[in-house]
């Protein structure tokens, strides 16, 4: 299923960039709080979720559209300079930059119809340099 058959997504409120104790929060379609952060080089968003003690949050509904990455990129202190549409499960991400002054490239749009285990558990090759963006939610309450 791809983007253009889910509901867009609200913009992001402005929030201050994240911290490894708590994520920047954003709401989602569906009205579930949903943190966003960048993960480091190679780093699937599973693990980024789970150092933050919370889960990646691969549903369709929390994935962001092309202007949602800029401004998210912009939140994180890493301007696009460029953004391109994406088609591999790690995107939305944050490409190597070119100089500081230039800013990255950023890719909105993870593969049409990636399903949560494989957007939620891709990783960038080594190569790309790149960084991911990684919605994250609290995990469910245990189950008594």
């Amino acid at each position: 299923e791809g983007l253009s058959e889910e509901a867009p997504l609200p913009p992001p409120p402005r929030v201050s960039p994240p911290t490894a104790a708590a994520p920047a929060a954003v709401a989602d379609a569906a009205g579930a709080a949903v943190g966003w952060g960048l993960a480091e080089r190679e780093e699937s968003c599973d693990n980024f979720c789970l150092r933050l003690q919370r889960r990646c949050a691969g549903h369709a509904a929390a994935r962001p559209d092309a202007a949602q990455v800029a401004a998210l990129a912009e939140r994180l202190g890493r301007p696009c300079s460029e953004i391109t549409q994406g088609e591999s499960a790690y995107d939305p991400s944050l490409g190597a930059a070119a100089s500081a002054e230039t800013g990255a490239s950023c890719r909105w749009r993870a593969a049409p119809g990636a399903s949560p285990a494989a957007f939620c558990g891709a990783r960038p090759p080594a190569a790309s340099r790149g960084r991911r963006f990684c919605p994250c939610e609290a995990p469910p309450p245990p189950q008594p």
